[in-house]
């Protein structure tokens, strides 16, 4: 199966993650500090929390609940420090 994977730089402002939009999408926090996501206005203090290294694959429900059942809404990513490296994959999707 093709996958399709967007590599993000995530730091003090909130960075509008690609490839959210789309059910079945997995991240991975490659930073060293937590990672929280959220909607365009998310901030450290109110987003849902990817911690360090962590892999997170939301699910369906869990998709419904952090997007509020939009379609093709994207979710965006805050950190505390600037310089993080956040990975989103969607399986199904490819570069073509």
């Amino acid at each position: 199966m093709a996958a399709r994977q967007y590599q993000f730089d995530v730091g003090t402002s909130a960075v509008e993650l690609d490839g959210t939009e789309f059910r079945g999408w997995m991240l991975r926090n490659y930073s060293s500090v937590v990672i929280y996501l959220g909607d365009a206005n998310v901030l450290t203090t109110d987003g849902f929390p990817i911690d360090a290294g962590q892999f997170f694959s939301p699910g369906e429900i869990a998709h419904d609940q952090l997007t509020g059942k939009v379609a093709d809404i994207k979710l965006y990513a805050i950190a505390g420090s600037a310089s993080n490296d956040l990975r989103v994959l969607v399986p199904g999707r490819s570069d073509g």
